[in-house]
């Protein structure tokens, strides 16, 4: 039977008066027929080998049975099909070497976990190393690489570099640096890192400078690693140490017009759409964009076959629509729209460990602009080290 599949079998339908007569002359001339199936009195299903169907032509005749191809399977009809569609083959077979070709090399590289080293020094660093666009993957040596750019930067801990298909994932973690610390046998100063009024100061090693209640300024020496004599002489240089608390204070002010100007989306938007391949756009989609103003969004997807991903990308830009308008707004809410904007720049100005002492708040109108005035009262170290020369 599988010999029969290899070289070909065809399912034939006979219809006519006497169909068994049919079959019995086929058989008697030696063809080989299986699944024979009835589907109406004068009409007859079965299976032949593809040498033996020519030989139905004469039967056909003696019996007056009309003869039809039902089904044709089998590796001999497959190749002849195959070369009737020479021109597909070989199109679809240069098709899936360009996808092999192109895949195998490296066409974006994403850098991703670095907050305090420039993406482009990153780039740069991997790219001098042997990692860039346009390389064959078995040509880059992915450990090597890492070796070179944490040589390079001591502010990264880990680099690990993976392919994502055509894209080269550059991971790093950068590493927390400790504030510079020198030895305990340098002369040090303790000095203030910025204005305050002093709440207390404990002097472990050195000599006090300030006490409580005294105004300081950013710079001033707090602990002193000179330690004098009554007649002001110099005992020895020590290593200070200790920790001052002042008072200090952060201050923002937001002026808020009462003719308050906003932008609000109309709900028209335009579309463009490109397609993205060796670095160079081209557009599948475009439209005029006249608005006068609008917000940009944008959509960046790698086309893919059966998840396996080229490297050719569909880059759709977005353009909605706004427009200016005007509200006449009540004090009330000018002054919760300047108290909201005020606070919140506060908030990315103190640092997270500060302890909050007070909080005013003051607003002036002036003219037809609310000036919302927010000051916070804070407490926190101000003590930092600083070498005596």
């Amino acid at each position: 039977m599988s010999n029969n599949i290899l070289n070909g079998v065809v399912t034939v339908s006979i219809s006519g008066l006497n169909p068994e007569k049919f079959i019995n002359m086929a058989v008697n001339q030696g063809i080989l027929i299986w699944n024979i199936q009835r589907e109406s009195m004068t009409t007859i299903i079965f299976n032949i080998k593809k040498a033996d169907f020519n030989r139905l032509k004469n039967i056909s005749k003696k019996t007056k049975c009309r003869v039809r191809i039902k089904q044709k399977y089998g590796l001999e009809f497959l190749i002849d099909k195959l070369k009737k569609r020479k021109s597909l083959i070989i199109g679809a077979s240069i098709f899936i070497f360009i996808i092999v070709f192109l895949s195998s090399i490296i066409w974006s590289i994403d850098i991703s976990g670095n907050n305090k080293i420039e993406s482009y020094k990153i780039y740069e660093a991997v790219k001098d190393a042997g990692l860039k666009e346009g390389k064959f993957k078995k040509d880059i040596k992915l450990r090597e690489i890492e070796k070179k750019v944490l040589n390079k930067f001591d502010e990264i801990s880990v680099i690990k570099i993976s392919y994502d298909g055509t894209m080269a994932k550059v991971e790093v973690v950068e590493r927390d640096i400790p504030p510079l610390i020198y030895s305990n046998q340098e002369p040090i100063n303790i000095v203030a890192s910025k204005d305050g009024i002093i709440l207390n100061v404990y002097a472990y090693k050195g000599q006090k400078q300030v006490s409580e209640g005294d105004f300081v300024k950013k710079g001033q020496v707090l602990i002193s690693g000179t330690v004098l004599d009554n007649e002001n002489n110099v005992l020895e240089q020590v290593h200070s140490m200790g920790m001052i608390n002042a008072k200090t204070w952060y201050e923002d002010i937001s002026k808020v017009p009462l003719n308050y100007k906003y932008e609000e989306r109309t709900g028209k938007v335009k579309k463009k759409a490109y397609i993205m391949f060796f670095n160079k756009k081209l557009c599948i989609k475009n439209s005029n964009i006249d608005f006068k103003k609008y917000d940009k969004i944008e959509e960046k997807n790698v086309l893919n076959i059966n998840s396996y991903e080229l490297p050719v990308y569909k880059i759709s830009e977005y353009y909605f629509e706004k427009e200016e308008k005007y509200k006449i707004l009540t004090e009330e809410e000018a002054f919760k729209i300047g108290t909201e904007k005020a606070e919140g720049e506060l908030l990315k100005a103190m640092p997270a460990n500060v302890k909050v002492l007070d909080k005013k708040i003051e607003k002036e109108l002036n003219g037809d602009t609310l000036n919302v005035r927010i000051l916070y009262i804070v407490e926190e170290n101000i003590g930092i080290e600083e070498k005596i020369f």
